[in-house]
């Protein structure tokens, strides 16, 4: 059976040809609702909320940091650090709030407040690029002196093969 033409179907089309068509619609209004969702389906991931955000406050986001945003939703593993002058309230769903002063930072997880609290870490100014980074400042100095081993041993064998033999 053939569909007769009209404007909006300038050619003729088959029942099959219409089914196909039908079902094609379908899964790109699928797709398009999946797309849509998304962000809503990734908040249900979030534990607690960004408030009181003042100065300059990091969150982790993939493997850097960007600035915070109040009212951002965060989820559990993201970190959050404080520079000179910033200051955030962590506002967990369940009621618990984590207030960070001015160069300190926080892991992002679900526990007991109490414990959550104690969490909460004291920087030394200026070695906020090493907690960005993930580092402590007694593991960057265990790094530095490995390293400046590593220099000198390099120097002393080039200064001792350079010697004159008598």
């Amino acid at each position: 059976m053939t569909v007769a033409p009209s404007k909006w179907l300038p050619l003729p089309y088959t029942p099959g040809t219409l089914m196909k068509l039908r079902s094609s619609l379908v899964i790109v209004v699928g797709a398009i609702a999946a797309w849509a969702a998304g962000p809503a389906l990734a908040q249900d991931k979030t534990v607690a909320q960004l408030t009181n955000v003042e100065g300059n406050v990091m969150v982790s986001q993939g493997d850097g940091m960007v600035a915070a945003v109040s009212g951002q939703r965060v989820a559990s593993g993201t970190r959050v650090i404080t520079l000179a002058g910033g200051k955030v309230v962590i506002d967990y769903d369940v009621g618990c709030d984590i207030s960070l002063k001015e160069n300190q930072r926080f892991t992002v997880r679900t526990g007991e407040c109490a414990a959550l609290l104690g969490e909460v870490t004291t920087i030394v100014p200026g070695s906020t690029a090493l907690m960005a980074a993930g580092l402590s400042v007694p593991q960057f100095l265990a790094g530095a002196l490995i390293g400046a081993g590593l220099v000198y041993a390099t120097y002393d064998r080039h200064c001792a093969e350079q010697a004159s033999p008598n």
